[in-house]
């Protein structure tokens, strides 16, 4: 079974496969079962630079290059990507890694259990630890092999004993625990193994290694894992790295851009050449703290193992740029050769940093830097510049802002000009009032005002918005790069609609590749607080993810799009403030030149996407089937064969829906067309049971933008395929999503619990607990890592799976190597982003598309992504006779009269006859009170907290109420209750505007006739597309009854209807409500009976379709008149 994910190109393969595929690729980052493959000791993901080294029969780690280089102890054997076996050997180390007691979980003093009793068998990695060894004493037959035990690997792992290996080679090394194993670290023996405390894991240190205590406390402590090893980030540059800071390679191969922002300074770590060999004046550098993704150095540099010299942590050294009068102060102290040295070769740095970057070097930076000053207080000023403090600042602020209010995007702030020249020395401020060194003189990063607010771009985007949406859509496209860029720029705008940039941060520009990435510095402290709830951060070690998609706009109308493919977090060494620091690669259409010539970075935004907009972004460049391709385009014809399968169907079927069902089995893209009632969820379920039993085609996956539409599919075919059916939920969604439920049982977080161990298990519940701050990141590491493993057993069993679009692209499918049919329901209500996700799956042949382009499609504020795919492809002709089921089985004839005529042209018939839909006591299917006006709409502040642009727009968070209406509406609902005795789960009320859906929910919950027992509102939240307007689906449950938006019930019914109209006013304004699809929608939710309560003269005078519907309803007398309501 393919278990390697490639994280480049998310190609899945067996190790052989993958190991062939890496080799000739150069791909770098891999995942094992959703694991990432990294060196347990500084977290470097690079596969060429990872060496698996076993020592004996004792131990067995994953280093990097660099960090193996420091252990003591030779091993037996190593296997690299050199010698082609460390994929194959992967399953063996994650084996020793994860050892633990099968009885408690405890994964200290571990015995391997041998079973000669045939009355009792064991797993053949059957391990207890000593604690739980007492229980096995009475049962013979037993073989205990400790973990001290010099073999204990070789039984364990079941493999020959080298010949060339004395016994004693490794005795006192012992077992070190690994990343992922709790707290503490590797270590000498209990009680005094020597070491530099740098391990990590729970063990109490064992042998020589490092991590030991020199008493018998544990061997690596918290301390020593906060200050662990070394971070690397090369990007392929081919040029040497500094082994002890993650920032050295940043500066290595990166241009800071030409002019760097007052409130950060570049600090550099020495003067001397790369290749010296000066000592440090401070001690070895203790490297990156928590580096979490690292691309490594290059495969043939050296590890520097003599420390770097470090230049004095003080804004007042001398700079060679400035006026030569500054104190010099610092612990470092030079001699007068190193001196000259220094300003030889700062001369030299000073000329090439004018004549720009040569040969790849960077033209603002040593190589050597190794220190950060995240500072504005100590900025660094121009010679002629006079010093301002924080209100100047302000006002600088304020007026740069109104001088740019024309231009899109963070406003230009004036920021001291850093010359270049002594990149060794700090350049120092001409603010006289700071000429001598303050300690702990500076402003905290999260309050930096040097950077623009997002309100000032405010007015700007939203005049953008608005022009995007009023731009006609495009129908075609000349190519994939020209659509890409299109639709994730109107993704970017509708992104940061809702989402907040990143206010505060600064860019550091690759000089190798210069347009291939570029890589973003933030604070961590504010990054986490921000994005990542107490509970999270504490087993998260960054804000950010990898392959989350980050947007980058230049202040104007430029965006790149590009994904995180390096993630490190460290301490920055000048202050006691941990930074972030991300690759950012690009994606293959975003091929404008990045803006390395920007003055400072003050216009540009940083966006980081939301999972969605990643999803998206990452199916973009994963979308290769040629058919798809085309069917994207939207210039070559889908091709359409029409040929008679003799089929065995299941069921009674008319002939639209067999002919649906026979497009589907001859075509790799399907296209159906399904109107209210008339048979489609019916119709995809004989779809499936013909691929499955028939064609014995499968996996199937069943995608929908709502779940209510994907539940529907999976509860018809839970009796006969209920063992192999696996509906996945997103996380937020699991809790409605019981045991009890009646899909319950077949949710993947429901079988996957089944799976992992009571330990796990413990782990999750605190997490969803109030107790997640005391689960450790190796627990959570651990508890994502076997979640993996059993969700891919779980899947590749699975023949059909239920998700909605977007959670369609989750990690738990990405092991997935064939998906050959995708069926999406409600295809029009899933915007054509997301349609990708589903769409870009590998290995699919067959593409189904069922839906309505006369019902709601998803709603957004750029008019590119409230079109479906669904609807394009019917708009510019490429699919050209799209199958209708023209059937329908769900109204009252009465009640389907208009819909039928007016939104599908006589083409749709009904199903069933007046006597079929009649209740008793009930004359009038169809009726309208008439508020005659009386009851007048009111506008309502919606104190939802808004997000992005939204804060700062008039119109935002304003909604409609009727309250007069609402009154008529409750006592409508007493009559159908208490009179016609029509039970309240089959009641849905319906509006168009979430006030007034909030007001009756209220009402309603406090009415002691419709709700005698005081049950409280329960509110569900459908649909995760980013794209369908969240406020617009919500539905809230009362005592049975549900009311809800027009647009959150498309996809339900019930037997009655209420449907509050709201609007009234004597311009006869109706709003949204003329949308003809909405009107649709709402027209067609009942089954028995349609009540609808609104004012007759303004929704007649406010448009047509309204006009003609009240006409026919007057006409059969359909209208009701009076104070009181009569049914």
């Amino acid at each position: 079974m393919p278990e390697f994910t490639c994280q480049t190109c998310q190609v899945v393969l067996n190790e052989a496969e993958m190991s062939k595929h890496i080799s000739q690729t150069r791909h770098k980052s891999l995942l094992y079962r959703s694991e990432t493959l990294d060196c347990e000791q500084c977290h470097d993901t690079n596969i060429h630079q990872l060496i698996i080294v076993r020592y004996g029969g004792s131990d067995m780690s994953m280093f990097c290059e660099s960090c193996f280089s420091k252990e003591q102890d030779k091993p037996v054997i190593q296997h690299t990507m050199a010698n082609g076996s460390i994929l194959k050997k992967y399953p063996q180390y994650v084996k020793v890694r994860d050892m633990e007691c099968f009885d408690c979980g405890s994964d200290e003093n571990l015995n391997f259990v041998i079973s000669n009793n045939k009355e009792y068998p064991l797993a053949n990695d059957y391990i207890v630890c000593n604690a739980c060894k007492s229980g096995y004493d009475d049962i013979s037959g037993l073989k205990f092999i400790s973990e001290e035990d010099e073999g204990f690997l070789y039984e364990f792992l079941g493999i020959p004993r080298e010949k060339n290996v004395k016994k004693g080679s490794f005795k006192g090394r012992g077992r070190r625990r690994k990343v992922g194993r709790g707290a503490g670290g590797r270590g000498g023996r209990r009680g005094g193994g020597r070491g530099r405390g740098r391990g990590r894991g729970r063990g109490r240190g064992r042998g020589r290694g490092r991590g030991g205590a020199k008493d018998n406390s544990r061997g690596g402590s918290r301390a020593s894992f906060r200050n662990d090893g070394g971070a690397r980030n090369s990007n392929d540059t081919g040029r040497k790295t500094n082994d002890s800071n993650p920032m050295e390679i940043i500066k290595e191969n990166r241009i800071v851009s030409s002019k760097i922002p007052d409130n950060i300074i570049i600090n550099t770590g020495d003067s001397s050449a790369p290749n010296s060999n000066s000592k440090s004046s401070s001690g070895k550098s203790k490297g990156a703290k928590n580096s979490v993704k690292n691309d490594p150095k290059p495969k043939n540099s050296k590890p520097n193992k003599k420390p770097k010299k470090l230049a004095a942590n003080t804004e007042t050294e001398k700079s060679e740029a400035g006026n030569g009068d500054g104190q010099k102060t610092g612990k470092s102290v030079k001699s007068d050769s190193e001196k000259k040295e220094s300003k030889s070769k700062a001369d030299k740095q000073a000329k090439q940093s004018k004549q720009g970057v040569k040969d790849g070097k960077p033209k603002d930076t040593d190589p050597k830097d190794d220190k950060l000053l995240i500072d504005k207080s100590k900025s660094s000023k121009p010679k002629n510049d006079k010093p301002k403090n924080a209100k100047s600042n302000d006002k600088a602020i304020e007026k740069s802002e109104k001088d740019q209010s024309g231009k899109f995007g963070k406003k230009s702030v004036k920021t001291g000009k850093q010359k270049n020249g002594n990149d060794s020395k700090t350049t120092k401020s001409n603010d006289k009032s700071k000429d001598k060194p303050k300690k702990n003189s500076r402003k905290d990063f999260s309050k930096d005002d040097t950077i623009i607010n997002p309100e000032s771009i405010s007015t700007n985007l939203e005049a953008l918005v608005d022009y995007v949406s009023k731009k006609s859509t495009n129908l075609s496209y000349d190519s994939m790069d020209e659509y890409f860029r299109e639709m994730c720029y109107s993704l970017y705008l509708e992104e940061l609609y809702e989402n907040n940039p990143i206010e505060k941060f600064y860019i550091e520009w690759w000089t190798k590749d210069p347009n291939r990435g570029y890589s973003p510095v933030f604070s961590y402290k504010e990054e986490m607080d921000t994005r990542l709830s107490k509970k999270m951060q504490a087993v998260r070690k960054s804000p950010f993810s990898m392959n989350q998609g980050f947007i980058l706009n230049d202040g104007l109308d430029k965006l790149w799009y590009g994904y995180v493919d390096g993630n490190t977090v460290k301490k920055s060494k000048n202050y006691n403030e941990k930074i972030i620091i991300l690759n950012i690669k690009l994606y293959p259409w975003s091929n404008e030149p990045l803006p390395t010539y920007l003055k400072d970075f003050s216009n540009l935004n940083i966006l980081p996407c939301s999972a969605t907009a990643t999803r998206i972004m990452f199916a973009m460049s994963n979308l290769n089937n040629p058919e798809f391709i085309k069917m994207v385009l939207g210039k070559t014809p889908i091709k359409q064969i029409k040929f008679a399968n003799h089929v065995n169907y299941t069921k009674e079927f008319n002939d639209s829906q067999k002919k649906a069902i026979q497009s589907t089995l001859n075509n790799s893209i399907t296209v159906l067309q399904g109107p209210p009632g008339t048979g489609k969820t019916s119709t995809i379920v004989e779809i499936i049971l013909q691929l499955l039993e028939n064609y014995h085609t499968f996996p199937i996956l069943v995608v929908a933008a709502s779940n209510i539409a994907i539940d529907n599919i999976a509860e018809k075919l839970l009796d006969k395929y209920g063992n192999s059916l696996l509906r996945i939920v997103s996380a937020e969604k699991e809790k409605e999503y019981p045991e009890d439920h009646l899909l319950g049982k077949i949710t993947l977080h429901y079988k996957t619990d089944q799976i992992i161990s009571d330990d796990m298990k413990a782990v999750k519940k605190a997490l969803r607990t109030g107790y997640g701050s005391h689960v450790s990141q190796n627990q959570f590491k651990k508890l994502v890592s076997s979640q993996a493993r059993a969700s891919e057993k779980l899947v590749a069993n699975s023949k059909v799976i239920f998700t909605t679009t977007v959670v369609a692209g989750c990690a738990q499918l990405k092991s997935v190597a064939k998906m050959p049919v995708i069926i999406m329901d409600e295809a029009t209500q899933s915007s054509e982003p997301t349609t990708l996700i589903p769409l870009s799956m590998p290995g699919v042949k067959k593409f189904v598309f069922v839906g309505d382009q006369n019902q709601l499609s998803s709603f957004s504020k750029v008019s590119n992504l409230e079109l479906s795919l669904f609807e394009r492809v019917i708009k510019n002709g490429t699919y050209r006779d799209a199958h209708m089921l023209n059937v329908q089985y769900r109204m009252h004839p009465y009640i389907s009269a208009f819909p039928r005529k007016r939104f599908y042209n006589d083409l749709l018939s009904d199903g069933l006859t007046v006597e079929a839909r009649t209740k008793e006591g009930i004359a009038k299917p169809l009726l309208l009170w008439d508020t005659e006006g009386k009851a007048p709409e009111s506008t309502v502040r919606n104190h939802q907290k808004q997000r992005g642009i939204q804060r700062f727009q008039k119109s935002a968070g304003y909604s409609y109420q009727n309250t007069g209406e609402a009154m008529r509406v409750l006592e409508v609902l007493r009559t159908l209750v208490l009179e016609k005795n029509v039970p309240k789960d089959e009641i849905g009320v319906i509006t168009p505007y979430r006030a007034q859906r909030d007001v009756l929910s209220e009402w309603i919950q406090g009415d002691e006739l419709l709700n005698p027992h005081n049950e409280e509102i329960e509110q569900e939240v459908d649909k995760d597309d980013i794209f369908s307007d969240g406020k617009n689906i919500t539905v809230n449950k009362v005592s049975g009854m549900m009311i809800a938006s027009i647009d959150a019930f498309q996809g339900r019914e019930k037997d009655f209807i209420v449907f509050s109209c709201v609007r009234s006013n004597e311009q006869g304004t109706v709003g949204f409500v003329r949308d003809q699809r909405r009107m649709n929608v709402a027209l067609t939710r009942a089954r028995y009976g349609l009540v609808l309560v609104g004012d007759f003269q303004c929704l007649k005078k406010g448009d047509d379709n309204w006009n003609d519907y009240l006409t026919s309803l007057e006409e059969q007398d359909f209208i009701h008149r009076g104070d009181k309501f009569e049914y």
